[in-house]
């Protein structure tokens, strides 16, 4: 009977070598990954998913500011989730009468994401997309892929589980957004500026775009959407100049403060 391990013997009893014999490896059996979920009890109704824009900051959101903006290592990395990552030189945008860095509004999508995770399950599952989703020449094989890599990489892959989707737009250094109700059918500009024009004069064809590609996505997905019209919405006053506001059913929430 051979061992399943090495006695250190390099020569049997007869003088011979033992070229013939191999000690057996244990064999290695892959262990399969889970992804780990919150429990229900880890879950409370009162978890703030609302940003007031108008409330006062508190000195713990002023010391955080504070060393967001300091002039330290341009490269260092502020924030990392997976495989995205903002820079300091980006989170210094959000100095005073500064125009906002997209990484920032990109930051601000994932922690929203991420923090889903912590609600409710009577609460409503949103999906804030970043703003490499939409682009005037994106083709729709290209928005597709950032759409299921959107779900993949916060383990949503069922569609029919998002209740609101959100697109953050920036066109001439101004940032809107546009919001799906995918349960009750229905999508608006939300624009902290308010605009009396034509949709189609004020924001080009970024939103037609969008609508376009989306509608097929979800078709592709079988998900059946009703094709209505847009709505204009200004729910920020025209002098508050903070980046992308969400809204939908009073869930409001800032991309930037």
């Amino acid at each position: 009977m051979i061992p399943s391990f090495s006695l250190g013997i390099d020569e049997d009893i007869y003088g011979h070598e033992n070229d013939y014999l191999i000690t057996p490896k244990p064999a290695l059996r892959e262990k399969s990954t889970r992804v780990p979920k919150v429990s229900r009890f880890s879950k409370s109704p009162y978890i703030e998913r609302v940003v007031d824009i108008n409330a006062n900051l508190t000195s713990q959101d002023r010391g955080l500011w504070r060393f967001m903006i300091q002039r330290n290592d341009p490269v260092e990395h502020m924030f990392n989730f997976t495989d995205f990552f903002c820079l300091r030189e980006d989170m210094q945008t959000l100095k005073i009468n500064h125009n906002q860095s997209t990484s920032v509004i990109d930051t601000w999508a994932i922690i929203l994401n991420d923090n889903e995770k912590y609600k409710v399950d009577e609460s409503p599952m949103r999906l804030f997309c970043t703003i490499g989703c939409v682009s005037i020449s994106m083709t729709y094989p290209l928005f597709e892929e950032n759409m299921d890599e959107m779900l993949n990489r916060f383990n949503r892959t069922k569609l029919e589980t998002m209740d609101m989707v959100f697109f953050p737009i920036i066109a001439y250094e101004h940032f809107y957004m546009i919001s799906y109700n995918i349960k009750n059918p229905a999508y608006e500009i939300i624009d902290n500026t308010a605009r009396d024009e034509d949709p189609k004069i004020c924001y080009g064809n970024k939103p037609k775009i969008l609508h376009s590609h989306f509608i097929k996505y979800l078709k592709a997905k079988g998900h059946m959407y009703l094709d209505i019209a847009v709505v204009v919405t200004g729910h920020l006053s025209p002098s508050v100049n903070c980046g992308v506001s969400i809204s939908w059913q009073g869930h409001v929430g800032l991309f930037c403060t």
